[in-house]
């Protein structure tokens, strides 16, 4: 099921069919063991973080896309991360919570640059 909301999430945001996905994602998340399934959770958080952002639920988006860093974080980094820090840092654009100058030397705010231009570079 991770798999394929992690493969259909774009196809629901861009197509607007959050109202009627995010509830079976938000179940599916429930029952997935981060341990056994950990790329396909950190993909499916990243999916919801997207979909909450889409129905403007900030407070939601943040927290799922967050974790979604957190979980690619733990498991060393991998390129799909960018996707998640691209919404974290929307979110947090669209929040008013954009970082000061020292916000921006942190090494979240690092990781996201060096992220984006690979993402950018691969694209």
């Amino acid at each position: 099921a991770l798999r394929f909301a992690a493969a259909l999430g774009r196809f629901w945001y861009m197509h607007d069919h959050v109202d009627h996905e995010l509830p079976w994602l938000e179940s599916v998340l429930g029952r997935s063991d981060a341990d056994t399934h950990g790329p396909l959770v950190a993909a499916g958080l990243d999916v919801a973080g997207a979909l909450y952002l889409a129905r403007t639920d900030l407070a939601r988006a943040r927290s799922r896309a967050s974790a979604s860093v957190d979980a690619y974080r733990a498991m060393g980094g991998p390129p799909e991360m960018a996707s998640a820090l691209d919404h974290l840092g929307v979110i947090i654009n669209e929040s008013g919570d954009a970082p000061g100058p020292a916000g921006r030397r942190s090494p979240c705010w690092r990781q996201a640059c060096q992220c984006g231009r690979r993402r950018m570079r691969s694209a």
